[in-house]
């Protein structure tokens, strides 16, 4: 009995990797050729107490309250920004994240629910929210472009 479970799911997970489409951009689907849906923005502090590491070709990872956010100089954004900016923007805590994607996505799955007549299943990556880690250190304020890559479940609540 366990075997067929196992096979089962190991046949039906790459249709869970397919539904939903994801690249750097402004938009995302929850399931294939679905509609495109904007990516809300949600502003994280780095305060630079936080682990901040280089990786090769320039690429930063930021660790903030078990959340790993992938900064790819290749593909991101980078730019700083003045104190005035900063003071305009609302911080989310890393801690929140898990939350709002959920509540983005119950928003989102009860409308293709009600026009399409099914409820794509959550995605297995964070490709709802776009994150944009602010670093400050001092004076200098600079703005990160960044794919959530990891979320410990502990940090869920």
């Amino acid at each position: 009995m366990k075997l067929t479970v196992l096979i089962l799911l190991i046949s039906i997970s790459p249709f869970f990797c397919l539904a939903q489409e994801f690249d750097n951009s402004k938009y995302y689907r929850l399931y294939k050729d679905g509609e495109k849906i904007l990516r809300p923005i949600v502003f994280v502090l780095n305060d630079c107490a936080n682990d901040m590491g280089n990786t090769n070709n320039s690429n930063i990872i930021f660790s903030i309250e078990n959340q790993t956010f992938k900064h790819l100089s290749s593909v991101h954004h980078k730019d700083t920004i003045s104190n005035i900016e900063f003071e305009k923007i609302s911080l989310t805590k890393a801690k929140e994240l898990n939350h709002l994607e959920n509540q983005e996505y119950l928003k989102e799955a009860k409308k293709v629910l009600k026009e399409k007549g099914f409820k794509p299943v959550p995605p297995i990556n964070h490709s709802i929210l776009k994150v944009i880690v602010i670093s400050k250190k001092k004076d200098n304020i600079i703005r990160y472009e960044t794919n959530w890559v990891y979320s410990k479940l502990l940090s869920i609540y």
